[in-house]
């Protein structure tokens, strides 16, 4: 199975609030990283080391675009403050993060079939690694480009994950067919960076075959179309001024929820760019329950 770094610029997640030194130097060293190749497809993950007594959560971390199943640990000021206060809390999750390259789409068109492929061998293969989830409840937790593969189990797989924090998630208003016209008042509109905008249409057009297939996995239209009975909880955090325009995007998900009384979502923006998000509340979000 084929996985080409495209589309998933949309999604860049730049580590702007610290260092690349500072967050190599800070690893956290109880985890470990390995690579696995099933049924042709290889994967990247991390798992954390701990011994599940306290706490039988399973919480899966997405990375953002550039990122690897170890960003969870190097993103030292933003997630791994989330685990910190876990941890001040006496919140003890097992932590899977899995990658399938820097850039990827969690999706089933006919160019990708990530999403099954998901459910049905790396969850069982990562949970068998684990001991199983046990008694306790699978969470999601997906950054950037995370954020929207996020957006695309739990939409579409509503009953794999109890609760899924989207952090600065790449929710876009404007498609890859649109015209010139819409682009340019898209970027007018959420002063978006024109060139980060103009590049992640042109490339979004290698993934999605045409305007249909980019329908049917817009996430706006997504949760506008949602019939299934099964209702995980949803947390949103992103800056006011992200660069690739996607808070208007998070927004208008945050409210097609709440007015067609959706989800139980919960919203909260933040001052700054991509890829700004409360950390206190995004870890408080995962913890309950």
């Amino acid at each position: 199975m084929k996985f080409v770094s495209l589309f998933l610029v949309i999604f860049l997640s730049v580590s702007v609030f610290a260092s690349e030194d500072q967050t190599q130097a800070e690893f956290e060293p109880g985890y470990s990283c390995d690579q696995a190749n099933l049924k042709g497809v290889r994967f990247n993950y991390c798992l954390r080391k701990t011994n599940r007594q306290n706490t039988k959560d399973i919480v899966y971390y997405f990375h953002g675009s550039g990122g690897d199943a170890d960003q969870w640990y190097r993103y030292y000021f933003m997630t791994m403050a989330m685990q910190r206060r876990w941890s001040y809390q006496g919140y003890d999750p097992m932590m899977i993060s899995i990658s399938f390259g820097p850039d990827w789409a969690l999706i089933d068109n006919d160019r990708f079939k990530l999403l099954s492929y998901f459910k049905y061998v790396a969850v069982p293969f990562l949970e068998n690694k684990v001991g199983g989830l046990q008694n306790g409840k699978r969470k999601l937790i997906g950054l950037s480009m995370g954020g929207y593969n996020a957006i695309q189990v739990g939409l579409r797989e509503p009953r794999m994950f109890t609760r899924i924090a989207l952090l600065c998630p790449a929710i876009s208003t404007v498609g890859p067919y649109d015209s010139n016209r819409e682009v340019s008042a898209y970027i007018r509109r959420t002063g978006a960076c024109p060139s980060l905008v103009r590049r992640m249409i042109r490339i979004s057009r290698q993934i999605f075959t045409d305007d249909r297939d980019w329908e049917d996995h817009d996430p706006l239209r997504m949760i506008k179309n949602y019939k299934s009975p099964h209702k995980p909880k949803f947390y949103i955090s992103i800056g006011w001024r992200d660069s690739f325009g996607f808070y208007e995007g998070a927004q208008r998900f945050q409210k097609t929820s709440a007015l067609q009384k959706i989800f139980s979502l919960q919203w909260v923006p933040v001052p700054g760019p991509h890829c700004m998000f409360d950390r206190n509340s995004a870890a408080d979000f995962i913890m309950e329950d």
